[in-house]
């Protein structure tokens, strides 16, 4: 047990402790959210917290130097949470429309990688889903606010989470949809080694977001 508790803590980045303090920050704020469709978004990012620490764990112990399909899972339930959250929270039936088109897009993309492409999710990471799903996303989160502008709420829009959730993630997905395009040929270039920096810098900005949106957000103004 000693050996498995040093494995899962061993060489963890500080961020992963971020991530896990704004889980438990979250936690402690559910009743503000416990009947909006935002409680699942909580219990979601206790598991995105806990799969840092498990991917850690799993590259040493069971894939035995690879963890992709760590990743892989966590994207998909990453992205199948926010799209709900954002097609709960817009108005406009056909934007509901485009979003459960391109979430079924997603998932078509994810299947043709495995089924058609061959590629081996334990030791590749989703590209080309990712990046439709990112950018849908950031669709998402436009329209979103530009819903929330056009609304009488807009005035106490600050103290609805899904405006802290929305900020975070759009400079997120922002910054790491075109990272995600041409992460291979950084990898292979020294020049731009300094950008592998940026997934650390983006995901410090999404938590400390979140952070303020579990603790500034009222439980009235919730969808």
């Amino acid at each position: 047990m000693t050996d498995i508790l040093s494995d899962i803590f061993r060489g963890v980045r500080f961020i992963s402790y971020l991530q896990l303090v704004t889980a438990i920050i979250g936690v402690l704020n559910y009743k503000k959210f416990k009947n909006s469709p935002l409680k699942y978004f909580i219990w979601a990012f206790v598991y995105f917290a806990c799969n840092e620490f498990f991917a850690t764990f799993y590259g040493r112990r069971i894939g035995i130097g690879y963890n992709a399909i760590v990743y892989n899972v966590y994207y998909t339930v990453s992205f199948s949470v926010l799209m709900y959250l954002f097609y709960t929270s817009i108005k406009h039936q056909g934007f509901k429309r485009f979003l459960a088109l391109m979430y079924g897009l997603y998932l078509v993309l994810i299947l043709a990688d495995i089924l058609f492409f061959n590629i081996d999710y334990h030791v590749k990471y989703q590209v080309w889903p990712y990046i439709i799903a990112g950018i849908t996303v950031l669709i998402c989160i436009l329209f979103f606010f530009y819903e929330a502008l056009n609304s009488e709420s807009v005035v106490k829009l600050d103290r609805n989470l899904m405006f802290w959730i929305g900020i975070g993630y759009f400079f997120y997905y922002l910054a790491m949809v075109p990272f995600k395009v041409s992460k291979n040929f950084y990898a292979t270039n020294q020049e731009f080694s300094y950008l592998f920096k940026l997934p650390v810098i983006m995901t410090t900005v999404l938590n400390v977001s979140l952070i303020i949106g579990f603790l500034w957000s009222r439980t009235e103004q919730q969808n």
